[in-house]
């Protein structure tokens, strides 16, 4: 007997490859003599660029940048022939923070838009990024931040591209000198941002809406400021 062994991480818990790596020892255990092929596949969440890179011999290299909350830190990608991979969750991830840190508010992208600049200098043609996992709901708008865009109010004030300041936003002025490459998201949905439907509504709870509302609601009460 032949077994394919082809799962997904168990979140918060096992990567994938410690997942198969688990079932087919068990498989061992009961009959040594069965063949077990293993196969870790990805979501776009959490580890795809360790499996896309293991398929792809690509090597693990090291950013310094910021987490999604603005902490130094140093996020991982991969760099194979004319390709270069990487979760938004490495820098930009929900792993990173303790529940009492969650604000999707004022969480940013900015820290995977600092990996994907240096790539751009590097003259990689292509990224890949998996998209899940992270612990922010800005639109990639720290993302662009981090490549050059700069955005103000309409009185030509400068504004933090955070959710919080959305709707300061009135202008968006694009890098003159940006040269992008091929840039390909990698995800298992396909949804709006906002809506009953949208991705705030359906995946902002474990990043920390629920949280930040109550926040929010007892700094009123206590007639506190809002801040980051």
């Amino acid at each position: 007997m032949r077994i394919l062994v082809a799962p997904d991480k168990f979140k918060g818990s096992l990567s994938a490859v410690e997942v198969a790596t688990t079932i087919a020892q068990a498989i061992a255990s009961f009959d040594p003599k069965i063949s077990i092929d293993l196969f870790p596949i990805a979501d776009g969440g959490e580890g795809t660029a360790t499996i896309l890179a293991q398929h792809l011999g690509a090597t693990r290299k090291l950013t310094q940048t910021v987490d999604a909350v603005g902490r130094e830190i140093e996020a991982e990608h991969f760099v194979g022939e004319r390709v270069a991979i990487l979760d938004m969750s490495a820098a930009s991830g929900l792993w990173r923070m303790q529940i009492s840190e969650l604000n999707p508010m004022y969480a940013s992208t900015f820290g995977t838009g600092i990996q994907v600049r240096r790539l751009i200098e590097a003259e990689m043609p292509r990224i890949l990024i998996g998209l899940g996992g992270s612990a922010t709901s800005d639109a990639g708008l720290g993302m662009a931040a981090a490549l050059g865009y700069k955005f103000y109010s309409d009185n030509g004030d400068p504004v933090v591209p955070s959710p919080a300041r959305f709707c300061d936003i009135a202008a968006i002025e694009p890098p003159a000198d940006l040269q992008c490459p091929e840039c390909i998201g990698l995800s298992d949905v396909e949804t709006r941002l906002t809506g009953p439907n949208g991705a705030i509504h359906t995946f902002g709870p474990q990043k920390g809406t629920q949280t930040a509302s109550d926040r929010a609601a007892r700094q009123r009460s206590e007639g506190i400021g809002l801040s980051n």
